[in-house]
């Protein structure tokens, strides 16, 4: 019990390196917005640039409030070094790669930045403004690393944003918005510097002003500050990669104690069985012992991707955090579901990883595929189904029963993804489609509505196109439902496909089958209708029960969707 608690105490303060981490990170990003901000001002003018400076002067001040700004990225740096050292096997995503390589880079050039823009003119007594600023980067040897600094800086807090927004529901909509903006920044930030670069030029034609920001630097000519400059960067530099030096020295050494110190065994279901130190979490030691464990958020307890069964031992494993129980509660995880990213092992356990990672060449989506390992959501869920048509289908060639169905399909999978919808699956003569997995739940509702009405419009045009081998007109049931799901790519192989999992896509499917009992060609519930202002005044209303459900469900009755459309306001109805 005594391990526990004080394993629950690491456990604890794992979340806290990872809150500082985070923390840490938005200070220096919002820093970093205000300054490409700042900086893209001087396509105005250097009068521009410095009225921003004077307004943002007690942030970026390094000996007021401004110590902040320093600190935060003492603090990223040394996490970010500190799970370098601390993780048994760097096993990451090539995006993941890519940012810490970024994030490792940017000191170069930013150490020499800071102490030659920043520190050095304020240590001599001079107010730091762009004019001096910028008359020391304005030349061939700093200039280019400025625009690298730039563009490495931004490209690195930009990922991060994305790895920690990914999960939220609202941010595949947002990103599309913001992605301009990104891209534009640092555009203009850079082109601001460089119409800054040339007033200044024009102002030391004026010997005065010249000697005043050379004296700003503690020079006496340009070549002096040139070479200062690239001093103190070198220096910078030769001290910044001895610190990573020693960091991966320590990284050895760890390492090497923890290989003598294994002596706890975990057991997977597989029958895979290794030796761990006490105290290591079950995802690290899923990558000790190359066991494919998926962690969509890197083991930071954002995601759920890399819960584990524990089949025996759980009196073994560390108390789960606040964090940890939130995850879980929020998936309503069973008592011996855990985080492995959070549960550490104290003593002997059995564990089954919950979710499989296909291989990369039966992947038929991109890393990038924001339902690559799952995501909560609310959507619109429509099922349809063709009345009759196994009694048709006896009476037909299986080539003519082909063609029939695929022209059905064609026409319905068109009708639904103008619409904005996603065709799930053809199930049999049936289909299930889901909308708004891009949008919110508004919207996706009445595009389902409109989407069901366009299906019956093709349903007609087909009908009698087809009248000729027709006994009877087609005819197609329609149910519509909304709610909680989980999206995601599902299935093996080359059945891998963007499906929706949970009880409003099966309410969905019992409603498509009420139709019949119900007398009516669509059955759409309440709640789809309380997210589209469509009045339900007149409408055929009905409290019935749903298989699977306790509560009694609401729903209208309808012959088509145009009853629906036209009691939509006129600016919803197109």
């Amino acid at each position: 019990m005594h391990l526990q608690r004080v394993e629950s105490k690491g456990s604890g303060l794992k979340e806290i390196h990872s809150r500082i981490r985070l923390y840490a990170g938005l200070v220096l990003m919002t820093y970093l917005f205000t300054h490409l901000l700042n900086t893209s001002l001087g396509l105005f003018s250097l009068d521009w640039m410095n009225a921003g400076l004077r307004v943002m002067q007690p942030v970026w001040n390094p000996f007021g409030v401004g110590w902040v700004v320093p600190l935060a990225a003492l603090l990223h740096v040394c996490s970010a070094i500190y799970e370098l050292v601390r993780l048994p096997r760097l096993q990451f995503s090539r995006g993941y790669w890519l940012r810490l390589i970024l994030g490792f880079l940017i000191p170069y050039a930013l150490i020499a930045h800071y102490l030659g823009s920043h520190l050095t003119p304020v240590l001599l007594g001079y107010r730091p403004e762009y004019a001096s600023s910028i008359y020391s980067m304005f030349n061939p040897f700093i200039f280019p690393v400025m625009v690298f600094l730039i563009v490495v800086s931004w490209g690195h807090g930009c990922m991060g944003l994305h790895y920690w927004l990914r999960f939220k529901s609202w941010y595949s909509t947002a990103w599309k918005w913001a992605i301009g903006p990104a891209i534009a920044l640092p555009v203009l930030a850079v082109a601001g510097f460089v119409a800054g670069g040339k007033e200044v030029m024009l102002q030391i034609q004026d010997p005065a002003i010249k000697q005043a920001l050379l004296e700003s630097h503690g020079a006496s000519t340009e070549e002096e500050l040139v070479s200062e400059a690239l001093q103190l960067g070198n220096v910078a530099s030769a001290g910044y990669t001895a610190f990573l030096a020693i960091a991966l020295a320590a990284r050895f050494i760890t390492q090497s104690v923890s290989r003598r110190r294994r002596t706890i065994r975990i057991r997977y279901s597989d029958g895979t069985e290794i030796l761990v130190p006490p105290g290591i979490t079950v995802l690290n030691a899923s990558a000790l012992a190359r066991v494919r464990h998926p962690s969509v958020c890197g083991g930071r307890g954002r995601c759920s991707t890399c819960r584990i069964r524990v089949s025996d031992g759980a009196e073994n494993l560390s108390a789960p955090s606040e964090e940890e129980k939130r995850v879980l509660s929020r998936i309503r995880a069973a008592p011996n579901v855990r985080l492995a990213c959070s549960a550490s092992v104290l003593a002997a356990v059995e564990v089954q990883p919950l979710l499989g990672i296909q291989d990369a060449s039966e992947m038929t989506l991109t890393r990038s595929d924001e339902f690559s390992f799952g995501r909560d959501t609310d959507i619109a869920i429509l099922f349809a189904d063709l009345r009759g048509f196994t009694q048709l289908s006896e009476n037909k060639l299986p080539y003519d029963i082909v063609f029939m169905l695929n022209q059905y399909f064609q026409q319905m999978g068109r009708a639904i993804e103008q619409q904005g919808g996603h065709v799930d699956k053809f199930i049999g003569d049936g289909i299930m489609a889901l909308f708004g997995l891009h949008s919110d739940l508004s919207t996706g509702c009445l595009s389902a509505i409109r989407a069901a009405g366009s299906m019956e419009q093709e349903m007609a045009a087909l009908n009698h196109r087809m009248a000729m081998d027709l006994i009877e007109p087609l005819q197609m049931s329609i149910g519509i439902h909304c709610g909680h799901v989980i999206v995601g790519r599902m299935g093996y192989g080359r059945t891998i496909g963007l499906t929706a999992v949970g009880d409003p896509v099966n309410t969905a499917s019992r409603l498509e089958g009420m139709t019949r009992a119900l007398h009516c060609n669509l059955v759409v519930s309440e709640d789809v209708l309380d997210q589209t202002e469509i009045r339900t005044e007149g409408l055929s209303s009905h409290e019935v029960s749903v298989r699977g459900r306790q509560a009694p469900l609401k729903v209208y009755a309808l012959q088509s969707a145009a009853e629906l459309l036209q009691q939509a306001p006129i600016e919803r109805r197109l």
